[in-house]
């Protein structure tokens, strides 16, 4: 098989967070975890559009020569926030962890550049406050971002990646 594995991905976010946290084997600093994450977490999709594990989202606004912006459901510093705050356990229960984690909430969209500016004016690289407050209808939803910016309408599942 070519090309990164869901798996083999998910081994290295252990590995760079365990170097991070643990310090066992050399000296690693917050940044230097978080740039590793950062690519990390972006590959994540490759494998999954290869093996047509994930729909992919589009705006039902793009045509033909308009401009299309690639967006993750939920921003990657917002993942990488959560991956960071996971404790490190040594019976591989943090594996699981991750990986439900990744297959549930990194999810492609492609907007229009008009879509993504009304969404990144206040939800650039976070989720509404109402995504983690459990009283909230948007509490958990993936998709909320995309709902208080008025653009969520538009999504629809696409076969186009």
């Amino acid at each position: 098989m070519k090309g990164l594995t869901t798996d083999g991905i998910v081994c290295q976010i252990i590995s760079a967070l365990k170097t991070y946290k643990l310090q066992q084997y050399c000296i690693s600093t917050i940044n230097d975890c978080q740039v590793v994450l950062n690519h990390l977490i972006r590959k994540y999709s490759e494998p999954l559009k290869r093996e047509s594990k994930r729909p992919m989202y589009c705006s039902k606004n793009l045509q033909e020569g308009v401009k299309k912006i690639r967006e993750h459901v939920i921003p990657v510093k917002v993942v990488m926030e959560y991956l960071l705050s996971l404790k490190i356990d040594e019976e591989g229960s943090m594996k699981d962890t991750i990986k439900t984690y990744l297959d549930s909430n990194l999810i492609i969209v492609d907007l229009t550049d008009e879509e993504d500016k009304k969404l990144i004016i206040e939800y650039k690289d976070s989720m509404p406050k109402a995504y983690a407050e459990p009283t909230s209808e948007y509490y958990q939803d993936i998709w909320c971002r995309y709902k208080l910016a008025g653009i969520y309408d538009n999504i629809q599942e696409c076969n186009k990646i």
